[in-house]
């Protein structure tokens, strides 16, 4: 099974699951309002790649997320700066669902005479 199929699974069974939740309950009864905030904030693990360099000035480690804007951070560590970005794009998140603005491709080494 592939990686896109599993997900694409995933989103299915989280839709199913709302779909469930949302034909059996009464808002108005706290228990059922509970069920749903916590089926509707499920989130699944998304993956994006960073785009890390080492600033020679100040020695810190400064990544970005490439066409994610806001997602960027800097740290003294590897570990570290992996943490600031984990919490700048939750927070992202937490404002709305960004809309990328390009995708990260690869890289290129490229030779000069």
């Amino acid at each position: 099974m592939t990686d896109v199929t599993i997900a694409c699974k995933a989103l299915d069974q989280c839709h199913k699951e709302r779909t469930d939740v949302m034909g059996k309950i009464d808002l108005k009864k706290p228990a059922h309002f509970a069920r749903v905030s916590s089926v509707m904030k499920k989130q699944h693990n998304r993956t994006f790649t960073a785009v890390v360099e080492k600033d020679q000035e100040t020695g810190l480690f400064v990544g970005y997320i490439p066409g994610f804007p806001g997602a960027h951070s800097q740290a003294t560590s590897l570990d570290e700066l992996q943490a600031n970005l984990v919490e700048v794009v939750s927070m992202l998140f937490e404002d709305s669902e960004p809309i990328l603005q390009s995708a990260f491709v690869g890289t290129q080494s490229i030779t000069v005479a």
